[in-house]
């Protein structure tokens, strides 16, 4: 049951963060753009809590210090490596000399 709800609770945060980043990706005034943020920020806090409350339930409870780090240390270095591999993929190429 507590599974259930967990990945219900994930799910919905990842539709709000998916049309709030909709929003603003259309450059929206000022005021909506902050209030979209906010929220993308509320609803992966919301995201994390659920994770980590799977976490303490699901575990051992010898192990929850050592799943806790593993999932911690995952979604730092997807927080690293993501952004750093798409500002590579933007990057424009550089032009071969034509001759």
């Amino acid at each position: 049951m507590v599974v259930v709800v967990v990945v219900v609770v994930v799910v919905v945060v990842l539709e709000v963060v998916a049309a709030q980043w909709i929003v603003t990706a259309f450059a929206p005034h000022i005021v909506l753009a902050i209030v979209a943020f906010l929220g993308i920020a509320a609803a992966l806090g919301l995201g994390n809590g659920a994770i980590f409350a799977l976490v303490g339930r699901r575990v051992p409870a010898a192990q929850v210090g050592l799943v806790t780090g593993v999932v911690g240390a995952a979604g730092g270095s997807a927080g690293f490596c993501r952004p750093s591999s798409w500002a590579r993929s933007t990057r424009p190429s550089t032009p071969t000399p034509s001759g």
